[in-house]
């Protein structure tokens, strides 16, 4: 079987659809990031999406079946010293716990939540 991360040909030389779709979901808008036919490639592939987009929906699809999908819901906290505004993942609480004011370095205690979008 062949291990290439290019769409497979049958054997009359047509292209065929490679088997696993990996996109980045922002904003309402899809982004192919990787076509790949081997499943043992895609999971790999898709992990090192995961971390090169943290704050993105990464989504690896088998046609029109989702394998995995990772949802992000971004939050707005705003800094209560200096008024900067940050966005976190509300899902990972260590991104909450290592907010650091970009503005003024003030540590996660003075932030407060305002919600999302």
């Amino acid at each position: 079987m062949s291990r290439r991360n290019i769409a497979m040909s049958d054997p009359r030389g047509h292209h065929t659809e490679p088997a696993f779709l990996i996109e980045r979901q922002d904003d309402g808008e899809s982004h192919v990031l990787a076509r790949i036919d081997d499943w043992s490639i895609a999971q790999d592939v898709y992990r090192e999406l995961l971390q090169k987009w943290p704050t993105s929906t990464v989504v690896m699809r088998q046609g029109a079946r989702v394998i995995e999908k990772r949802n992000v819901e971004l939050h707005k906290f705003e800094c209560m010293d200096c008024g900067q505004l940050v966005w976190r993942n509300i899902h990972d609480p260590s991104a909450l716990a290592e907010i650091v004011c970009p503005g003024c370095g003030a540590p996660a205690t003075s932030f407060q939540r305002l919600g999302s979008g």
